[in-house]
């Protein structure tokens, strides 16, 4: 027997115990203060008033509930903002804005496409096309950059989030640089930076395109290095014709939705402008301002929501040193709208990934998408076994582990460069699936509900995906591996009566791995009966 090594595997991921980016819905309690003071530089100062706004605080929206607010000292809301109002010097000063609000796990309803490039817009959206200082929209490079990314593409979320992913991927998070906003053009230059560098690149870029987009500022929670709190945070959103502002933060790789730790606190055309602002009126006074402070903890957490369902398992789960392999992964997008998710492979050093660990993937309304993942495994010291641990793992923490083996002696894989295909599988017999087994009423009497069950039967050495249609009912199997009985209950006459006949098709689709999908259909007739007159008079008096 061959002596056998188990190659151990630290993976990195963030915590899947009390989960707050999963959360369905966070209460959250939130605190923003700063201090003012007013200091005498005469001898016999005059002061009329001296006043804070304060812009920098929650409002109600798509996917924030304000519970409680209230203000230290008390203020006046005054157009969109908090006014506190001081009419007798005081000493240095605490302002306080404080309460609690509730967030939840939303997905902006883009329920279809929506046209590139965007033919009409409202005149009130043009401050958010404008290129500034910081948002450099107008730049020969700016341009160039955005037409290159965009080049081909006619649908509007899928540009929005090639930006996002290029400048997800361009920037590199690097804390030292926190501080203002740089502008666009030094990001390009310098590739690193903090949230709102990576707005102000976005922003630049969406812009560039002739599609509005706006900067937000808050709050969200963070697990970088170790930090596990909320910190102060700078996102954006883009504004899609027929739906309105969605979001997409290009720090935290969220495009089309931000996780429920954002508090969102204020939104403005540009990547400056003040959170607190102040004026006085007087003579022999300086006011001077504090660092604005911002708190915030988790008071109430749902339970964790996956609105993308991720499934993985290997090709060959053992071959031979030197090989070829394949990760195969499906993602099952659940919800009726546009979602993106990010995939990561994490494994040991010894097992080489192409192309990259991580890929961002864009999933229509409801849609079954399979990923083959190449990897390689080297011409180890042949004396032993080897066992690679390898975990697939999605933005949202959902995770898979696998176990990929290998040996001296097994069948060694190779996998064409350009096609990204095993060759052992460029040959798909047909037919890849078939219906067998059906069982269902030899008639159907009135319109009371029958059931129909059937057998789905797998004739290809690879998983599928299979969706199977009869009539309004739907069902999906990501990663079919073998047959599998199905039974459709409660079903209604009236969905299928064709004369004096019950008429069902079962339409059965199986995608393969190189996204080719086969359909077959398959029409099952059953004779169908009204309920006579004497039926129906005795089911009558059976229901009273």
């Amino acid at each position: 027997m061959k002596n056998s090594l188990l190659l151990l595997l630290l993976l990195f991921a963030q915590p899947l115990f009390a989960n707050p980016y999963v959360a369905q819905h966070l209460t959250i309690g939130l605190n923003i203060s700063t201090t003012i003071s007013l200091s005498p530089t005469q001898a016999r100062p005059f002061l009329d008033y001296a006043e804070a706004t304060a812009q920098l605080f929650p409002r109600d929206d798509e996917g924030q509930r304000v519970l409680s607010w209230s203000t230290t000292p008390m203020a006046s809301f005054v157009n969109d903002s908090y006014l506190f109002r001081f009419s007798a010097p005081f000493a240095p000063l605490l302002l306080s804005l404080a309460g609690t609000v509730a967030t939840v796990q939303s997905y902006p309803s883009l329920t279809r496409r929506v046209d590139f490039p965007i033919a009409q817009l409202p005149p009130a959206l043009e401050k958010y096309l404008a290129s500034s200082e910081k948002v450099n929209a107008d730049h020969p490079t700016v341009l160039a950059l955005a037409a290159k990314l965009a080049k081909g593409e006619t649908d509007l979320f899928s540009v929005v989030h090639k930006l996002a992913v290029f400048t997800h991927n361009y920037i590199r998070y690097d804390p030292a640089s926190a501080g203002q906003p740089r502008s666009a053009l030094w990001i390009l230059e310098n590739k690193n930076g903090v949230c709102g560098d990576f707005s102000s690149l976005f922003l630049a870029l969406t812009r560039a395109l002739g599609i509005p987009s706006r900067y937000v500022t808050g709050v969200a929670y963070s697990t970088y290095r170790g930090a596990n709190k909320f910190v102060p945070h700078a996102w954006t959103e883009v504004y899609f014709p027929g739906y309105g502002w969605v979001p997409f933060d290009p720090t935290y790789g969220e495009y089309g939705y931000v996780d429920p730790t954002h508090v969102k606190l204020k939104v403005s055309a540009d990547v400056d402008g003040p959170s607190f602002s102040y004026a006085w009126k007087g003579d022999g006074y300086d006011l001077t301002s504090g660092d604005i402070s911002i708190d915030a903890h988790v008071l109430n957490q749902g339970n964790p929501a996956y609105p993308v369902l991720l499934d993985a398992n290997v090709e060959h789960s053992i071959t031979g040193l030197g090989s070829d392999n394949h990760i195969i992964i499906m993602l099952n997008n659940t919800l009726p709208y546009f979602i993106a998710e990010d995939v990561t492979i994490a494994a040991p050093p010894e097992v080489f990934f192409s192309p990259n660990e991580t890929r961002h993937v864009l999933l229509a309304p409801r849609e079954l998408r399979t990923l083959f993942w190449k990897f390689h495994v080297p011409s180890l010291p042949p004396q032993y076994k080897y066992t690679f641990p390898v975990m697939v793992y999605t933005a949202r923490n959902q995770s898979v582990s696998l176990l990929v083996g290998a040996r001296a002696g097994e069948e060694v894989f190779s996998v064409n460069e350009e096609s990204n295909v095993s060759e052992v599988e460029l040959v798909i017999p047909p037919p890849q699936m078939t219906l067998s087994n059906v069982t269902a009423p030899k008639m159907v009497v009135g319109n009371g509900p029958f059931s129909v069950s059937f057998v789905l039967e797998k004739h290809v050495p690879f998983p599928l995906n299979v969706t199977v249609r009869l009539g309004p009912h739907v069902f999906s199997y990501p990663a079919f591996a073998g047959n599998r009985q199905v039974l459709v209950k409660n079903l209604r006459p009236s969905s299928f009566l064709r004369k004096n006949e019950v008429v069902i098709s079962i339409i059965l689709t199986a995608t393969n791995r190189e996204g080719l999908q086969k359909q077959q259909t398959y029409t099952l007739k059953i004779p169908y009966r009204p309920l006579s007159l004497w039926e129906r008079i005795v089911r009558f008096f059976q229901k009273r």
